[in-house]
């Protein structure tokens, strides 16, 4: 198969793509007890809204 760029050119004005960055785990742990606070938050303030509503 033959080369899209020539030998003499090695492309290095384009940096190669770095991966994408991984959350650690504590990252990830404090997001996910910012999302259940935010989730039970929602549900308290639904459920005062309907409380017995279809009652």
């Amino acid at each position: 198969m033959k080369s899209v760029y020539p030998q003499g050119e090695d492309r290095m004005e384009a940096p190669p793509p770095s991966a994408p960055a991984i959350p650690s785990l504590h990252e990830d742990l404090v997001l996910q007890e910012q999302m259940r606070r935010l989730h039970n938050t929602r549900a308290r303030q639904r459920a005062a809204r309907h409380h017995r509503a279809g009652r």
